[in-house]
């Protein structure tokens, strides 16, 4: 980084901190509210920063960006940096309402851009072997996690769904990263896995924006719990087919106008709109975000929102990613126990997606490389694992152990799945080579005078 730069914001950071404990000419709510304000816009200073100067550096040596942002809230957050610096007696980063407000907006411009990668046309031509790929990647690792966190870990039916929700969510962008670098992202694993990813993306809202409809620390029946997800399921039909009628009709009207700007406000006022009537469903605002997403894509102008959306989330992505790992305690990964289930939980997400994919994709193709692929391609949970997790965090669906232990398992798993799969491809073209050589070694007879 220039280093005038970073002199001209740590002066900047340092003027918001200090004028934080001054403020004699504001008095009662309005001076605490200001102070308020001031902190949270030092802190997101901070973590803004940071999470880019990381999320740089972990993408220059081929890690996910998400990763050095997360990690950036972790060490600059006020359970470990930020909390220890003191500037003018008061912490340098801190997590208030303002600050979570800034990352609940980000959610929804992530799950929105998550929703614009998925069209309603793409969702329609999902075809017979990608959605029983996407069942398996789903429900396998749904199912494990549910049991083991409900039976062993102790955090009630709510905290349990919400847990395997997020340790049953792929990353489609981390997937398809990693298959292009290795060359299958047209292939059939390629193809099937991306389009799998669709389902399971659907899925594992639906059931997070389920578990939200329940108090959290409630004990939910079976039967209660899969009435309201069929529930769920129908408002979400209903709010896609809303969004679909609506929205790409009000986008292309938009583009008739002459402002500029207009077309990327219409997109922005439709997601808000959506996530908005959602949570007046009862269902989750990100489910409206991702909808309205959807929608997008049958209107004429999805590329410039896509662009647009993309340019948004360069600062709400890090500002998001850095606030979830700022909540995270470090205190709650001091205990052996805790990073005992993180590595069981990582080694349960490994099994459980090689069973629920691999096994079904060898039934189809009968090849070993390529049925591996499909499992190891749904081991990243990057971030859709990341929100729930998060959210679940925030609304106190989970406690502070729970979402440290999840959060590990994510970083975990996004290094893990690209480098078990380069691994794979490298061992796949070995085997591949070798045959070759070894079919075009032909015995060469021996001559005449030899004999």
């Amino acid at each position: 980084m220039n280093p005038l730069l970073f002199v001209g914001l740590k002066n900047i950071i340092y003027y918001l901190v200090a004028n934080t404990t001054t403020g004699a000419h504001i008095t009662g709510i309005e001076a605490a509210n200001s102070q308020e304000i001031l902190r949270a816009l030092a802190s997101l200073a901070v973590l803004i920063m940071a999470a880019k100067a990381l999320g740089e550096f972990f993408s220059s040596i081929g890690i996910a960006p998400v990763v050095g942002e997360l990690l950036a809230g972790v060490i600059f957050g006020p359970y470990a940096l930020g909390g220890n610096i003191l500037v003018y007696g008061q912490p340098l980063v801190v997590i208030n309402k303002y600050v979570d407000a800034f990352a609940r907006m980000g959610v929804i411009l992530l799950v929105f851009a998550a929703g614009l990668e998925t069209t309603f046309s793409e969702f329609k031509k999902i075809g017979g072997q990608a959605f029983i790929v996407g069942l398996g990647i789903t429900l396998v690792p749904l199912l494990a996690s549910y049991m083991v966190c409900y039976s062993f870990l102790n955090v009630g039916t709510v905290g349990a769904i919400i847990m395997a929700c997020a340790l049953s969510a792929t990353s489609t962008a981390i997937i398809s990263k990693v298959l292009e670098e290795i060359g299958r992202l047209k292939e059939w694993e390629g193809k099937v896995l991306l389009n799998a990813s669709v389902l399971n993306d659907v899925i594992v809202l639906a059931l997070f924006s389920t578990a939200g409809s329940f108090a959290p620390g409630s004990v939910v029946s079976p039967v209660s719990f899969l009435a309201n997800f069929v529930v769920a399921l129908f408002m979400w039909a209903i709010l896609m087919g809303i969004g679909w009628a609506i929205v790409p009709r009000f986008i292309n009207q938009v583009t008739l106008l002459k402002i500029e700007g207009s077309v990327e406000a219409a997109a922005i006022v439709s997601a808000f709109a959506l996530s908005s009537f959602a949570g007046a469903l009862k269902l989750s605002p990100v489910v409206g975000a991702f909808a309205a997403g959807m929608a997008i894509g049958a209107s004429g102008s999805l590329l410039r929102v896509k662009d647009f959306t993309r340019h948004l989330n360069l600062i709400f992505s890090p500002i998001f990613f850095s606030v979830m790992g700022a909540h995270l305690n470090l205190a709650s990964l001091h205990q052996p126990l805790v990073l005992v289930k993180i590595v069981y939980l990582t080694s349960l997400v490994v099994i459980s997606d090689l069973a629920g994919g691999s096994l079904i994709a060898y039934v189809f193709t009968k090849d070993r490389e390529r049925a591996i692929t499909v499992g190891l391609g749904a081991v990243p949970k990057g971030e859709v694992a990341l929100i729930i997790a998060g959210l679940g965090a925030v609304r106190g669906m989970i406690g502070d152990e729970a979402y440290a232990e999840l959060i590990a398992v994510s970083i975990i798993t996004i290094l893990l799945g690209p480098l078990l799969l380069s691994y794979l491809s490298k061992l796949g073209e070995k085997v591949r080579r070798e045959r070759r050589e070894v079919k075009g070694a032909i015995p060469v007879p021996k001559s005449v005078s030899e004999e």
